[in-house]
């Protein structure tokens, strides 16, 4: 599906130029004990990139050159949340989502997708919803907006994670935010997907990006659902414990009284049969390279490192 040409100047004598469609996913960002964080970011050629933007070129490559390549790890959860680490691929960057907040003097942080906003001063009479986090153009959704609890107004309540492809939901009181859902990319078919344990599978579709639920409550009466790709939770009573998102789909960590870690992203590259890539310093994952039609895939599932092309 990919044309090729010699190229006699730039890699070298007898360079090859071809060209390759690629996914770069973010790492997720941590929870805390009140909002859901952001996914990472999504960029990618084959297919719908975050925020809903339109596939962007393929990248054209070399043989015998070192490309760059870094997979963002997923931020830590708790108190102490961070946000996700960015994902690269040559000149493409996917960033980190972004960290949850609890607070007003800890505001919900943007990323690749944003975080949710958190309620504050519920208990004196002038409570203030904080609006969730902007998410990144071309990669991410916003957090969703916080609230007080329906449960004991005392509380401050979080809003979801903000996923690739829609907003964490606003805090809609009794329940719990829902995470925004990531994104569907077929860059790699749902068999190969399930036996690298990247994206996550559902139906015939592998979805990246989802976004981390939040809590009614700092407390964490209730908690929502994770957004579709990865995202941390599922829907429950009195979550002590954040689920975290998970690994290789840039999933963002849920709420609860100690938020989940945001789950790392991925490199995805899928490129003509004729050529075979060499990895240095980088993981790659179970089963890599995969044949799709008469392409060579890809997984890289972590480290910083190299990859080269001949």
């Amino acid at each position: 599906m990919f044309g090729q040409g010699i190229l006699g100047f730039t890699g070298g004598a007898g360079s090859v130029e071809f060209n390759a469609h690629f996914l770069v996913e973010g790492g997720g960002g941590g929870g805390r004990n009140g909002s859901g964080a952001g996914a990472g970011g999504l960029r990618t050629s084959y297919g719908t990139s975050g925020a809903g933007s339109s596939a962007e070129s393929t990248q054209t490559l070399l043989t015998a050159i070192d490309y760059t390549v870094t997979v963002g790890g997923g931020g830590s959860g708790g108190n102490s949340s961070s946000i996700g680490s960015n994902s690269v691929f040559n000149n493409i960057i996917s960033l980190g989502g972004g960290n949850g907040s609890n607070n007003a003097s800890s505001a919900a942080v943007s990323g690749g997708c944003g975080a949710g906003g958190m309620g504050n001063s519920c208990s004196q009479g002038a409570p203030i919803a904080h609006a969730g986090a902007a998410g990144t153009s071309g990669q991410g959704r916003a957090g969703g907006n916080g609230g007080c609890s329906s449960v004991d107004s005392f509380y401050a309540a979080g809003g979801g994670g903000g996923g690739t492809s829609t907003v964490g939901q606003n805090f809609p009181g009794g329940q719990g935010s829902n995470g925004g859902a990531g994104t569907a990319v077929s860059i790699l078919s749902t068999t190969n997907s399930s036996t690298a344990s990247v994206g996550e599978v559902s139906g015939s579709s592998v979805y990246y990006g989802g976004g981390g639920a939040g809590t009614d409550g700092a407390d964490a009466f209730y908690r929502g659902t994770g957004g579709i790709g990865g995202g941390g939770g599922t829907r429950g009573v009195f979550a002590v414990y954040g689920p975290s998102g998970t690994a290789n789909t840039g999933g963002g960590g849920s709420a609860g009284i100690a938020g989940g870690g945001g789950g790392s992203g991925v490199v995805i590259l899928r490129y003509p049969n004729t050529f075979t890539a060499t990895l240095s310093g980088l993981t790659e994952k179970s089963g890599s390279p995969f044949t799709e039609g008469s392409d060579k895939v890809t997984v890289i599932g972590g480290g910083t490192g190299t990859i080269t092309f001949n």
